[in-house]
């Protein structure tokens, strides 16, 4: 009886190890599987990171968002580490930065073009010279700006020598008396925003002219 006993609890000893050594097996095989889940989702996340981060450098931002925005994806989040999440958050503001550039120049763009087709040359180029040199303008843009610039430069350049002829006529129809001749052409420089040479610039004698308008007797004098 007493043999029958020992072996008894010996058996079931035996059942307790046995047990327990599978229970340590599935927790080790649970937790090397875990681990290298975690290695895998990490090593894709970092791919992420790097494929975002060319594409800001290329200047492919939206391109860049989509790829960082995968990182947030429930099967990605958990296993952003701490330096990840870092870089993940100055790309993204480096890409809010860009896309307000981006945004400033189109505008830029827009607005050049529209001063261009009003004949306001110099207005247009000095928009343009904002951006020329921004990083954030692709290579077809700076090549299309640098052509731009050129028609613009060779256009103000005939538009300088008609003001001058113009504005050479205001002067002498307000020393002639032509008030109102003068003026108008007076204006027409003005607003062109063309510099030419003179005594004095354009919107000085419409001043003038209209102080002298207020009295007839005085428009007969103009100043000199």
């Amino acid at each position: 009886m007493a043999s029958f006993s020992h072996n008894y609890r010996f058996n079931v000893q035996c059942g307790l190890v046995w047990c327990l050594a599978v229970l340590i097996a599935a927790m080790t095989a649970a937790s090397f599987a875990q681990s290298d889940e975690e290695t895998a989702k990490r090593a894709k996340i970092e791919s992420f990171i790097q494929i975002a981060r060319e594409q800001v450098r290329r200047g492919y931002y939206q391109q860049a968002k989509q790829e960082l925005d995968q990182t947030a994806a429930s099967e990605f989040a958990p296993f952003v580490t701490d330096q990840q999440q870092q870089e993940i958050r100055s790309l993204l503001e480096a890409i809010q930065q860009a896309e307000r550039q981006r945004q400033r120049i189109a505008d830029l763009l827009q607005q050049s073009d529209t001063l261009k087709e009003q004949g306001r040359y110099a207005q247009a180029a000095v928009l343009l010279r904002q951006i020329e040199d921004s990083p954030y303008i692709s290579e077809q843009e700076k090549n299309l700006i640098a052509v731009s610039l050129k028609e613009l430069d060779e256009r103000l350049e005939s538009r300088q020598g008609q003001m001058q002829s113009v504005y050479d006529a205001a002067v002498r129809d307000y020393r002639a008396g032509r008030l109102d001749a003068a003026r108008a052409a007076f204006l027409e420089v003005a607003e062109s925003g063309v510099s030419v040479s003179g005594d004095r610039p354009a919107g000085d004698y419409i001043a003038a002219i209209d102080q002298q308008l207020k009295t007839p007797t005085a428009a007969q004098t103009p100043e000199t």
